[in-house]
């Protein structure tokens, strides 16, 4: 089997293999699928999301909801989340600098520098915590779901904007596996591999995949003499599904990337595609996603578990003066951990009332740590120093939750309710040291620190009904409200050090949205 892939890297790509390895029963199914072109021309699939924390028909989901799936994702540019917001109405990216400082927007709501986003994204149900993790590449990707609007009664914190779910592709039957080899312009290099298949019995079956890709830059740097913003990518998944017994399911997944990044900040040039820096500007960023999922058949009802770990790592190197002169440059190291647990049980789908209810745990540590070098003095100290700020943030979630629907007739009400609560701890310092030839020296200034926690709540609920016109045609209203704690301004200390003064707190945000 042969596959062309055009615009791969929205350059032109130029198409260089392709294979495919499979069994035979898979071929045979394959022709065996085959029918009549004119029927296949008239029947649309279903496309089932996950947004109720229950796989439902989208047309029979009271909320606005893009889906963007696998073949979809293969006609972007580049395959990646980023890509995949084109494919959404209402939903925009903007990347500042680079892949991992990208921020979402849902109806005009996005953007945040602080501690929390405010569009949450999900792999396989487990969030991630910072905009680092967002510029994904979705080889191992099933689907996209975009949920535009607050999801606070199921999704909880972070989602004033909306959320976006990433499902992974799960494991097939049979034995089969794929390899592309793709280049295109500006020297792109991508090579793709992917295995599935059931593990010695019919009741456990894995998929893993592989993803290597290099690409040039398209911004150049005459002061540095070399192209601004490569990029590479290095990435790997794994989805494990057992099934020992007809109401036991399990699952393990892992995503994990290592990119490697130039950074364009601001056009100096005499164009767009040009910058003068004379420091060399780039991000390394190491992340890694495990979920764990259990559920249990009760007959009456599921159990479910959803377990997750989030881990992540990144290294950034600015110029900060944006000029060819060497004047200020910074670099920051941010390490970041997430646990987060979500217990829950699902009624049978079989009767007019369906409901969901719920406990949801999570704990966040943020080590984030920068260093500003003032190397002409331009802070006004009048010598080489640098400026050291130093964060340690922690954040620990509790909530509960419940959801229900009830049908009637062509009629079917939806109402939820979520009670969060969230404290959040910073630890910040501030120091200035003198900068000689050989690296940092004496404090010139004694340490600045802030030391400070705080507790958030709130109730999040949803109402909203649903009406069929007829099988093809339905109606809906909706309210819901979305939550985001406040926090702390990790880059207060040095603002006071610059002589601008900046809240060292913020306050919660909360929305309302109506349809």
């Amino acid at each position: 089997m042969r596959r062309c892939v055009l615009d791969r890297t929205g350059h032109g790509l130029v198409f260089l293999g392709s294979c495919l390895l499979c069994t035979a029963t898979t071929l045979h199914a394959d022709d065996a699928a085959s029918t009549d072109p004119a029927e296949d021309a008239a029947v649309l699939p279903d496309v089932v999301v996950s947004s109720g924390k229950r796989d439902r028909d989208a047309q029979d989901v009271p909320a606005s909801i893009s889906v963007v799936d696998s073949q979809d994702l293969e006609l972007t540019a580049g395959r990646s989340l980023v890509d995949a917001t084109a494919l959404a109405p209402n939903v925009i990216v903007q990347n500042q600098g680079g892949r991992t400082s990208t921020y979402f927007y849902t109806r005009g709501i996005g953007r945040s520098e602080l501690n929390f986003p405010i569009v949450s994204v999900n792999v396989n149900g487990v969030a991630l915590p910072d905009p680092a993790f967002f510029g994904l590449d979705l080889d191992a990707a099933e689907q996209v779901e975009f949920l535009r609007g607050p999801q606070g009664t199921l999704y909880g914190q972070n989602t004033l904007g909306g959320v976006i779910n990433i499902r992974l592709r799960e494991p097939g039957e049979v034995f089969a596996g794929s390899a592309e080899l793709l280049a295109g312009e500006r020297d792109f290099r991508e090579v793709a591999v992917r295995l599935e298949g059931p593990l010695g019995t019919d009741k456990v079956r894995a998929a893993g995949t592989v993803l290597w890709n290099d690409i040039d830059g398209f911004v150049d740097n005459p002061t540095r003499d070399e192209s601004q913003n490569p990029e590479k990518t290095l990435g790997a998944s794994l989805y494990l599904v057992a099934e020992p017994n007809a109401d036991t399911r399990v699952t393990l997944n892992y995503f994990g990337q290592d990119r490697d990044d130039g950074l364009v900040q601001y056009a100096q040039g005499e164009d767009d595609f040009e910058i003068v820096n004379d420091t060399k500007t780039f991000e390394e960023v190491r992340s890694d996603v495990w979920g764990i999922s259990l559920s249990y058949d009760l007959g009456h009802g599921r159990v479910e578990s959803q377990t997750g770990w989030v881990v992540g790592d990144r290294f950034t190197q600015n110029d900060t003066d944006f000029t060819a002169a060497p004047l200020i440059t910074s670099t920051a190291d941010v390490d970041i951990g997430q646990w987060s647990q979500e217990l829950r049980y699902l009624s049978d789908n079989g009767g007019a009332l369906d409901y969901v209810v719920g406990l949801y745990g999570s704990g966040l540590s943020n080590d984030f740590d920068v260093y500003i070098n003032d190397l002409a003095g331009v802070t006004g100290l009048e010598m080489p120093v640098q400026i050291r700020d130093l964060v340690l943030f922690d954040d620990l979630t509790l909530a509960a939750f419940g959801q229900a629907n009830w049908r009637v007739g062509r009629w079917e009400v939806v109402g939820g309710l979520r009670y969060h609560t969230q404290k959040v701890e910073t630890d910040n310092s501030n120091s200035i040291v003198a900068l000689g030839a050989d690296g940092p020296g004496d404090t010139l200034l004694p340490e600045a620190q802030l030391v400070a926690e705080h507790d958030f709540s709130a109730w999040l609920p949803r109402v909203g009904a649903t009406y069929a016109v007829n099988p093809d045609l339905k109606l809906y209203t909706s309210a819901s409200r979305g939550f985001r704690a406040g926090g702390f301004n990790n880059t207060a200390l040095t603002a006071a050090r610059l002589g601008i003064d900046l809240p060292q707190a913020y306050d919660p945000e909360y929305t309302w949205n109506y349809e």
